[in-house]
């Protein structure tokens, strides 16, 4: 499960932030709720606006960070 929220800049750029939950539910026998890890994450969104063609007249260009960290590994 995640979340993510942006602001946008201008109308050719957002940038944002965003968490995630990871949860676990055991196996099919044995049905567990447990904590598997939770991410922050970042991006950025770019639009870069061609004129001249009709075809490909907008390009997106997007990129992102995340980091997510697993405490159930470890058990």
């Amino acid at each position: 499960m995640g979340v993510n929220i942006g602001y946008r800049l201008n109308d050719k750029s957002t940038i944002g932030l965003g968490a995630a939950y990871k949860l676990g539910m055991g196996s099919i026998q044995k049905i567990r709720f447990s904590t598997e890890g939770i991410g922050l994450r970042s991006f950025i969104d770019w639009k870069l606006v061609n004129a001249k063609g009709k075809i490909f007249s907008n390009f997106y260009l997007s990129g992102g960070y995340e980091r997510n960290y697993y405490p159930g590994l470890r058990n």
